[in-house]
């Protein structure tokens, strides 16, 4: 019989009782395409190995047979002959779906077992943790435990009352011009408090912070002292817990003074018109004796 590549198109005879099979699939020598053959009705087959030998047919006149197989083209070396290849039994499909359910069965038992076991190793730590005594806690070394420190709102009721700041004319040697903050904070929390820290921020003309000072209260300085006063013992008394005058506690309706000095501020600090904000930042309670 004579069978045709689907994919080139070359004709290839073939002997029919070569066909052991209802369907068998050949290769073709050329394109190497793998296509299907169908035996013809009726016809018996020679082979049990479901092999067969095909080859090209001439591309003129009637074919041929050769030793009783297959024709060859009259021109030419004889092309590969093309192996038909045997189709997938049903019965080697079914065991290959059995062996991968069987693996997997297999890697679901061993990812239950690791569940299963983190699972009890995470209860087990967590009850030897839970039944384990709880530390001692240490003894406090003072009687009287130490006061918690005043929150956000408490502080608004340390009220400052905030003077003109100054600094045309004031300019150190050392510390160049000076922008001098003066006020006094006032006590309305009812309690005792201190020592107070507070903080200025100097600002530029888009609302945006340039420079801060954290200063405790307590400090008063003249105009005189501002300009021959060392730069750092002035930082050292803004820096102490109660200032220049020491005096740590406000008492209830009382008032303390304080001044921030900024060292080294633009000159033409008015005319570029900065400004500045402070608040207070920390006050904390004092016990009443």
């Amino acid at each position: 019989m004579r069978v045709q590549c689907s994919q080139c198109g070359t004709r290839f005879n073939l002997d029919e009782r070569l066909i052991t099979r209802d369907v068998v699939k050949v290769r073709c020598s050329r394109c190497h395409h793998v296509f299907e053959v169908m035996r013809p009705q009726g016809t018996p087959g020679l082979l049990e190995d479901d092999q067969a030998l095909v080859s090209p047919a001439p591309e003129g006149g009637e074919d041929t047979a050769t030793s009783g197989l297959a024709a060859t083209p009259p021109e030419g070396p004889p092309e590969p002959e093309p192996i038909p290849l045997p189709a997938r039994s049903a019965a080697s499909n079914k065991e290959r779906a059995r062996r991968v359910a069987l693996l997997a069965t297999v890697a679901g038992c061993l990812l239950g077992l690791l569940v299963g076991t983190l699972t009890l190793w995470y209860f087990g730590e967590k009850a030897s943790l839970s039944s384990s005594p709880a530390p001692k806690e240490r003894p406090e070394e003072s009687q009287r435990p130490p006061l918690p420190a005043a929150g956000p709102e408490e502080l608004k009721n340390l009220e400052i009352e905030l003077r003109d700041a100054r600094y045309r004319g004031l300019v150190h040697p050392k510390g160049g011009q000076l922008l001098v903050i003066e006020g006094a904070v006032k006590n309305l929390t009812g309690e005792p408090r201190g020592p107070i820290l507070l903080k200025a921020t100097l600002m530029d003309p888009m609302n945006q912070p340039i420079q801060e000072l954290l200063f405790y209260s307590g400090t008063s300085l003249s105009d005189e002292e501002l300009r021959q006063t060392d730069p750092e013992k002035i930082k050292r008394w803004l820096n102490t817990p109660g200032g220049r005058q020491g005096v740590k506690m406000i008492k209830p309706n009382q008032s303390q003074v304080f001044t921030g000095v900024f060292f080294g501020v633009p000159d033409n600090l008015a005319e570029a018109r900065h400004g500045f904000h402070i608040v207070v930042l920390k006050a904390p309670r004092l016990p009443v004796d």
